[in-house]
């Protein structure tokens, strides 16, 4: 997860990368975006379509602008901004790229990716259980949203023995 509301488990942002990126793809690798709140999803798409982005809201393409749920979703310049009245704002560029800004009541109240919404670096390594992982290998690890089993979101592929192959896509050195 890249950030969650770890305090009343009102959302879940998820990074979706594209397993099929490699090094020849110039350093430029499309990621997906879902956003999870309340049993429903925000998913923005670039691995579904050729160019430009997908928006869709519980698996319909939706038209931007558009307000649904707690979410008003526009476009600016080439960006998919997604204001929701959660506490947060996220700028998706429709490729790569994806910002998250949380409101100022969020402060330590999110976690993830992200870290700890509280200007403290010491903090934002702490891993889905509240402790502080070793490395950024583990901690990469422990927020894959596959393998956070609890989520339900997929089975987990990044078990131990998936772990230990070359190259796997768990291996996120």
């Amino acid at each position: 997860a890249l950030l969650r509301d770890c305090s009343f488990n009102t959302f879940d942002v998820h990074i979706l990368n594209d397993r099929t990126c490699s090094l020849s793809n110039n350093g430029t690798c499309k990621r997906d975006v879902e956003i999870h709140t309340n049993g429903a999803v925000m998913g923005l798409y670039s691995t579904r379509v050729r160019n430009g982005g997908r928006v869709e809201w519980e698996g319909s393409e939706m038209k931007v602008p558009f307000n649904t749920g707690p979410f008003t979703v526009r476009k600016v310049s080439d960006y998919i901004v997604v204001k929701s009245s959660l506490g947060f704002e996220l700028w998706w560029d429709q490729l790569e790229t994806v910002r998250v800004i949380p409101e100022d009541h969020l402060r330590d109240k999110t976690c993830g990716l992200c870290g700890v919404y509280n200007n403290d670096p010491l903090d934002d390594m702490r891993k889905v259980d509240g402790t502080l992982a070793k490395s950024s290998k583990t901690f990469g690890r422990d927020w894959n949203v596959e393998t956070i089993a609890n989520l339900g979101i997929e089975e987990a592929p990044c078990d131990a023995e998936a772990r230990s192959a070359p190259n796997h896509p768990c291996d996120l050195a």
